[in-house]
């Protein structure tokens, strides 16, 4: 019989998880490609739902985008980062 204070980590119960790893990333080969092929429908998830988002706002007038506070040229950055990253760029007007 074993005592659970006697486990040092959750790698006893878990072997994917990171040993010691700060960052969260897979230590191992086999985790870097277990984490690696469950990010990847998620990350194609989150890019098709930013370009009907760039092809949305892409269908607006400049009026209208200028209501929102974008410009048409900012329209790539302001769906992949929000409109807080915008707020560091200069404009010209």
């Amino acid at each position: 019989m074993f005592k659970l204070v006697d486990f040092k980590s959750d790698a006893a119960f878990w072997p994917l998880s990171p040993a010691g790893s700060a960052s969260g990333a897979p230590a191992s080969l086999t985790g870097k490609l277990l984490a690696l092929v469950t990010a990847a429908p998620r990350l194609l998830l989150r890019e098709m739902a930013a370009r009907r988002a760039a092809l949305a706002l892409d269908r607006l007038d400049d009026r209208m985008l200028k209501d929102i506070g974008i410009s048409r040229e900012e329209i790539d950055c302001t769906v992949r980062r929000g409109r807080g990253a915008l707020q560091g760029v200069t404009r010209w007007l």
